[in-house]
């Protein structure tokens, strides 16, 4: 396809910037089979490490894409890593985000002991205590989306059941933030977040996004043309499907 492309003129070099944008905006787990190896090796410490530091970035690049499926493949390691270290508690805690994360996930049986399955099937359920969590933004109008649930406004006071959620504001025109806390019954969550302005290779991106989730005719073809204005090329090929 890009051989047929280049050879009919219609394949655009963007600039190396926007280019790296678009490439990294599907956000995703960049060390899962060092996370598998140092698991596998006994290595427990240097298995937290690298879920560390991935879970930070991914955090971090949650401008580029959507944060949830990295997320929720991290939440699951650590929940395997603590149940290997005997602390079961934790574990279940980031067994319950993966579920709340990925409700269709099934733990992989190569590295799962019966008991570890045993603690993800009871994850299903989430503990009776609930907390509040609130978030002031600016701008006021901001949206607060919960483990991939509907977004609530910015301002009000969510009650959820207690553990490790993952919130993510957001707001036409911003930088969306997120952040992961641990909700406990007594002690009420407060995130006060001002949201940065869009830039436009963000904006690029979003737009990417946005074309691509469009169903095919006249809604994409809308999201394209403001794709199509920002980055000044007439021409967006999409591919459905690898056949």
């Amino acid at each position: 396809l890009k051989r047929v492309l280049e050879n009919r003129g219609l394949l655009v070099k963007l600039p190396d910037q926007l280019a790296a944008t678009l490439d990294g905006r599907n956000v995703q787990v960049g060390d899962v089979d060092a996370i598998r190896d140092a698991y596998m090796s006994g290595d427990y410490e240097l298995a937290l490490k690298i879920i560390d530091a991935d879970q930070d970035r991914v955090l971090g690049e949650a401008v580029s894409g959507d944060p949830i499926p990295a997320i929720a493949e991290l939440a699951q390691w650590r929940g395997i890593v603590d149940a290997q270290l005997k602390k079961e508690d934790e574990a279940m805690r980031w067994f319950r985000l993966t579920r709340r994360l990925n409700p269709a996930w099934e733990v992989d049986t190569k590295v799962a002991s019966p008991r570890v399955r045993a603690m993800v099937k009871k994850a299903k359920h989430d503990p009776d205590e609930t907390g509040i969590v609130k978030v002031s933004a600016e701008p006021s109008d901001a949206k607060v989306m919960i483990d991939g649930s509907d977004a609530h406004v910015a301002g009000e006071k969510i009650e959820l059941p207690v553990g490790i959620h993952l919130v993510i504001v957001s707001a036409s025109g911003r930088k969306p933030y997120a952040e992961l806390v641990d909700l406990q019954a007594d002690d009420p969550y407060k995130i006060q977040i001002a949201l940065d302005k869009e830039s436009k290779l963000d904006r690029a991106a979003r737009l990417v996004d946005e074309s691509a989730a469009a169903p095919p005719g006249k809604a994409r073809l809308k999201r394209v043309g403001a794709l199509s204005r920002l980055i000044g090329y007439g021409k967006i090929l999409f591919v459905e499907d690898g056949s």
